[in-house]
């Protein structure tokens, strides 16, 4: 069997510079997690880059809200992947549904123009999609590396057979990671039972602050991570 490679995903740079002290596979850059992931600033992906020596992701969503994009948002969307990729971004994390609940192949198309062959990962938006395996379809149309999904479910775990389809559906193409409340407690049923090889966490913890109505940090949890690495047996 493979070795499971571990995506952390990390909301600010506190979490890199964790993710760099224990042996993470990957990480993926993102700020407000509670809105489902937004675009980190440039400075904070050029910090990250020296910071952590694994595979860096960065996501790409210009706003909070829906998934379907004007052509405002994709002039934005477009300048962030460039930035990103400047900056040393090893793989970029995008998605957008059309009119029809399926993936937005016009977007998809000039994602693939501004990415120059680099990585990409649709995220976690199939979920929500009309149709996960038509919408995985159209991904492997277009030769996307890999998707991140919880299965439709609430949780990965609880998604392990729908995980399951679309690794089958995959057949050594698109690479299926796993997503969605993931932790020491149910990685290893979750790959037995979805034959997933990458899985993403957030292993998060929310500290109250001064000032919470400012909002609240998102930090990896260290205790959480030293769980699940040591789970995986990567420690």
């Amino acid at each position: 069997m493979k070795e499971t490679f571990l995506e952390l995903c990390c909301a600010d740079l506190h979490s890199v510079a964790l993710a760099a002290q224990y042996p993470v596979d990957g990480i993926e850059l993102c700020v407000d997690l509670t809105s489902g992931g937004l675009t980190p600033s440039a400075g904070c992906i050029r910090y990250a880059r020296k910071m952590f020596k694994g595979e860096l992701a960065v996501m790409i969503r210009p706003r909070k809200g829906d998934f379907r994009y004007d052509n405002l948002d994709i002039s934005i969307l477009m300048e962030d992947i460039r930035i990103a990729l400047g900056e040393g971004t090893d793989a970029i994390v995008f998605g957008a549904l059309d009119d029809h609940g399926l993936p937005d192949q016009r977007l998809i198309e000039q994602v693939l123009e501004v990415s120059g062959g680099s990585t990409l990962c649709f995220h976690k938006i199939i979920d929500l999609s009309q149709d996960m395996m038509r919408s995985q379809e159209i991904l492997m149309d277009f030769q996307i590396d890999r998707v991140l999904s919880g299965g439709g479910a609430k949780t990965a775990l609880e998604g392990a057979a729908q995980l399951k389809k679309m690794v089958d559906l995959a057949a050594g193409t698109i690479t299926v990671m796993a997503g969605g409340s993931i932790d020491a407690s149910n990685v290893l049923p979750l790959i037995e039972q979805s034959c997933v090889q990458r899985i993403h966490g957030a292993l998060m913890i929310r500290p109250a602050g001064l000032l919470p109505e400012y909002g609240v940090c998102e930090i990896t949890s260290e205790e959480k991570l030293k769980d699940i690495l040591s789970t995986l047996g990567k420690i």
